[in-house]
């Protein structure tokens, strides 16, 4: 007998068996966020393509912006049910529209009134002004954002309880500088984390993320944030931004640290971002201008008159100069970046494709790097007062950090992703005193003509306390309901909170709807749904009506695929052993793709035709090496079935003579008589003259 320690041993069994696959990958419920093997584009394409899309933003002057915001807001607010389908006739949608155009003029007058009042009152606009002072002589650009929120919060704290037309203040939001960053944008590079980690990658080439300068929260944020100062309001909180940053700050990183569901500033918590550029501080002689007395005609036309028609201008030399440079791109031999050699040594590498990373995912958006082929010429540009959203060009130069135009975008995707129902986002651009709003939804993006924040103050406090009046749609939230009837009863659909929509940067969408997995597995599983129902609230378990008929349809039983929507069909055990007999089919004939896809109807139809087109001795095309013994006794149970099934369905119900004669009265033809009425072969008897002698006889004789 062998030794114990000679003796075979069982190998114990694998402690970590293969995970599953699902139809979705692990954690990644959306599409896309599903894994794909490469990603298709770097740095400087990322930033090219959304050059691309803002190439052609239309331009509009500043004050038709407002006028457009009010009159959306009348369709989606004030009048919700005014809003037509498109089936709409010509001159009820011309209704709606005139309806809307006269509320819009009627606000615009109104809030531009409001707002010239207000910059002319010396005490109220006194925090307004000395701020933009002090911001516009700050000698970092840094240093004047403290000096922006200050006179920003002043404006809703002056009109916080000011009604102007069918306008109520909301008061549910303040500006806040994001300083320490609680919000940035995520990395334009295939490396780095995603944006809820706020994390940036060592190894990403020029992977700065890049943050908006200016954020409003939601007092509802901070509320949670902060659950002792609940009892806050608007002033309130504009006082504790204002002395008590760091204390805000303080209380949100403690928050992140230890995962306090809800108090984690994210995008779905902010409507408008802000990005600040000082590149020089203003002359004193400019900003002499808010001292002056405001009226309508002079904040219109001045300092600028054709400002909406240089911004114009310049984005169609843009556009074209970028036409030259995509075209020269396509032809040159070289990819190198110009001016490399000033780069510093640790972002000068090699460019090419890179794997993309499953935390990472296909619908951020951010600030970093830039597309170096598209010259060196066009940073200058950036400077330029032209406010026009076309201009973007100048983001392509060969430093690290993009341009202020294109940075917006980057924002207006990140808000547009923050959730699956976000509608449109706004980004605002105030660039060496000059201020630009940007409107950002699925079909691209409206940029205004830049105004003198300075010289034109009052159009700055009109978009401000328009902000300040928006509900929940206009701040990009359509609050859609998904609704269901389940017994009887309407049921509504909870999403995640981290769902988010597919909308994402060209390059880096997802091209398939289907999410991606690995098709090498070595276990996977199947969700048997067959005789689903769905719960109803409130019960202990699903009602079960038994004439269900969901499945797998290429293995289902001829009688359910083919039965109308209204039949009710009770399952046997029939249906089931069919359904054997159809996965053998499926297995010899690894698949025939008439019978996955389509309806019940023409997938029971398909399955029907394959039935009688096939041969006993002949093979089905592509059937599968192996299985040809199965083949034959296959089409011979097929054959042997058809009659029994038909046979199955009949009911033979056994009938005695009381309901044979019953069934005969209900069914037989004959004359109809009126109620008591008695005919004379009803009551008619036999007498004795009536019997015949040979009838006497025999009844004798018996």
């Amino acid at each position: 007998m062998p030794s114990e320690a000679h003796r075979e041993k069982t190998p114990p069994p694998k402690a970590n068996p293969p995970p599953p696959v699902y139809s979705t990958p692990f954690s990644r419920g959306t599409a896309q966020n599903s894994r794909s093997r490469f990603r298709s584009t770097n740095i400087d394409e990322n930033i090219r393509f959304l050059e691309q899309d803002l190439e052609g933003t239309p331009v509009v002057e500043f004050p038709s912006m407002l006028k457009a915001l009010l009159a959306l807001q009348y369709l989606r607010e004030v009048e919700p049910n005014l809003k037509r389908s498109r089936l709409t006739k010509e001159k009820g949608a011309s209704q709606v529209s005139d309806a809307a155009k006269k509320f819009a003029e009627r606000h615009y007058s109104a809030l531009l009134k409001e707002a010239i009042q207000f910059c002319n009152d010396p005490k109220r606009s006194a925090d307004l002004k000395d701020s933009l002072r002090e911001a516009f002589r700050a000698k970092s650009e840094t240093k004047g954002y403290s000096p922006i929120v200050r006179g920003l919060n002043s404006i809703l704290c002056h009109f916080q309880n000011v009604r102007i037309g069918q306008l109520e203040a909301s008061n549910d939001f303040v500006f806040m500088v994001n300083d320490p960053i609680p919000l940035r944008s995520a990395n334009v590079s295939a490396s780095g984390d995603d944006d809820d980690g706020l994390a940036v990658s060592k190894s990403a080439t020029r992977s700065t993320k890049r943050k908006p300068d200016i954020l409003d929260p939601s007092i509802r944020h901070l509320q949670g944030l902060m659950p002792e100062n609940e009892h806050f309001g608007l002033d309130e909180w504009v006082q504790m931004i204002c002395h008590q940053h760091d204390k805000i700050m303080a209380a949100h990183q403690k928050a992140s640290k230890r995962g306090y569901p809800g108090t984690r500033l994210s995008w779905n918590d902010v409507t408008h971002c802000w990005e600040l550029k000082s590149g020089k501080q203003l002359d004193e002689e400019h900003i002499a201008w808010l001292d002056k007395t405001f009226d309508i005609e002079s904040i219109l036309t001045t300092p600028e008159k054709d400002a909406l028609r240089v911004a114009k201008m310049k984005g169609e030399s843009a556009q074209h100069k970028r036409h030259v440079e995509l075209q020269s791109e396509s032809t040159s031999k070289s990819q190198k970046r110009t001016r490399e050699d000033e780069l510093p040594s640790a972002s000068v590498k090699a460019k090419g494709r890179k794997k993309f990373k499953p935390d990472e995912s296909s619908g951020n958006s951010g600030a970093s790097g830039s597309n170096g082929a598209s010259g060196n010429n066009r940073a200058s540009e950036s400077a330029g007062h032209s406010g026009s959203f076309t201009s973007v060009a100048s983001s392509s130069s060969s430093s690290a950090k993009l341009s202020p135009k294109l940075q917006c975008g980057f924002y207006g995707v990140e808000l547009l992703r923050s959730r699956w129902d976000r509608t449109h986002a706004i980004a605002i651009l105030l660039d060496n005193g000059r201020l630009s709003l940007g409107w950002h939804d699925s079909q691209g993006c409206i940029g205004t003509a830049s105004i003198d924040v300075v010289a034109q103050v009052p159009l700055l406090v009109a978009m401000i306390v328009l902000f300040q009046r928006f509900g929940k749609r206009m701040r990009g939230n359509a609050g859609w309901a998904l609704q269901a009837e389940v017994d009887g009863k309407n049921l509504e659909y909870s999403l995640p909170d981290h769902a988010r929509s597919g909308r994402g940067m060209r390059g880096r969408r997802l091209v398939t709807a289907t999410p991606l997995v690995p098709r090498a597995t070595e276990k996977q599983e199947i969700s048997n749904f067959d005789l689903a129902t769905i719960m109803t609230p409130g019960h202990q378990s699903p009602t079960r009506e038994k004439f269900e008929r969901t499945g797998t349809k290429p293995f289902m039983a001829l009688t359910l695929l083919l039965a109308a929507p209204e039949d009710l069909i009770q399952p046997r055990c029939s249906h089931d052993l069919e359904s054997v007999i159809w996965c053998l089919a499926w297995y010899i004939t690894q698949g025939v793709e008439a019978w996955h896809e389509n309806s019940f109807a023409l997938v029971g139809g398909a399955k029907t035709q394959w039935r009688k087109g096939a041969k006993l001795h002949i093979f089905p095309e592509g059937y599968r090496k192996g299985s040809e013994h199965l083949w034959a006794p296959l089409i011979k149970f097929l054959i042997q079935w058809e009659p029994l099934q038909e046979m199955v369905n009949i009911n033979v119900t056994p009938y005695s003579d009381q309901a044979n004669m019953k069934l005969i009265d209900e069914l037989l033809p004959y004359p109809k008589r009126s109620s008591g009425e008695e005919w004379d072969w009803m009551v008619w008897k036999v007498t004795e003259e009536d019997i015949r002698d040979v009838d006497r006889l025999l009844v004798t004789i018996a």
